[in-house]
């Protein structure tokens, strides 16, 4: 509850700063690259890869201040080391999740030259979690026998939102191609099961390239 509370607060507190763009907003097409780090999962996932790809709006404030939010669909896939316990089952292969990821950052623009600007931002990003599936481990002889199939990981733990806390660079040139260069850290949990001796608490981190083209 008090998670939910408090992404509700960041979404109503960033949202209320268009009210001073000083001029038209201006949008880019974004392409990333990602590496996720399931901190405290760590001794059950190795870290994954995959991708986000969508769109952000650019609003200007005062100065060289901007409001960004964006809309990014993304996939990962986080392979296990091993076999992952839950309640009497065990999981196995990677866990494969895609979602819709709402970034809301909060930047400012360093003008290196005619042809070159520097942005730097950080703020919240929400992520809305679709789907996560990974495969069940057979065990034909369980008292129940349980066969080899995905199953959907939703039921067992994973959560359908989580959020981190994101930063980065972005490098335009020629005020349309942009490179950029961030990471996001999670403050709620993207996984949490396991019963009061074992508690298993996974969060997602990551650290990402992008490519993208402003219109």
């Amino acid at each position: 509850m008090r998670s939910k509370t408090l992404i509700l607060c960041l979404l109503a507190a960033l949202f209320a700063t268009t009210a001073t763009a000083q001029s038209k907003p201006t949008f880019g097409a974004r392409l990333s690259m990602e590496m996720t780090v399931p901190g405290g999962g760590s001794s059950y996932y190795k870290t994954g890869a995959g991708f986000s790809a969508g769109g952000v709006m650019k609003l200007p404030l005062t100065r060289n201040f901007y409001f960004e939010p964006g809309l990014l669909f993304y996939y990962t896939a986080m392979s296990s080391k091993g076999l992952t316990p839950f309640d009497e089952y065990y999981f196995q292969s990677a866990v494969k999740e895609y979602g819709i990821r709402l970034p809301l950052n909060i930047g400012y623009t360093f003008n290196a030259n005619d042809i070159w600007s520097i942005d730097v931002y950080t703020g919240p990003w929400i992520n809305f979690n679709i789907n996560a599936s990974q495969d069940l481990d057979p065990n034909f002889a369980a008292p129940v026998p349980v066969p080899d199939k995905t199953i959907n990981m939703m039921k067992y733990g994973w959560k359908r939102v989580d959020a981190m806390w994101g930063f980065g660079l972005n490098f335009t040139f020629s005020e349309n191609y942009h490179i950029g260069l961030s990471g996001g850290i999670g403050f709620t949990p993207l996984a949490k099961y396991g019963n009061r001796d074992k508690k298993i608490r996974i969060h997602r981190n990551i650290v990402a390239i992008s490519l993208g083209y402003n219109f």
